[in-house]
């Protein structure tokens, strides 16, 4: 990335950019993983409401 005036950024905007490229992805794995995390843990919650109301018709049914 060049600036108006046709010099090349310093380190320091160079490396504040890339820093902030690196943040940004890490933050974009992080929140993958929480959805991730949080898909797994709806589907084991839906097994086990399943799972009781197996053992509960088992439980009562008139045979």
């Amino acid at each position: 990335m060049k600036h108006a005036a046709g010099k090349p950024p310093t380190i320091a905007e160079e490396t504040h950019r890339v820093s902030a490229i690196i943040i940004r992805a890490e933050m974009k794995a992080r929140m993958a993983k929480t959805a991730h995390l949080k898909a797994l843990r709806l589907e084991n919650e839906e097994r086990v409401r399943l799972r009781a109301a197996t053992v509960k018709t088992r439980n009562y049914s008139p045979t």
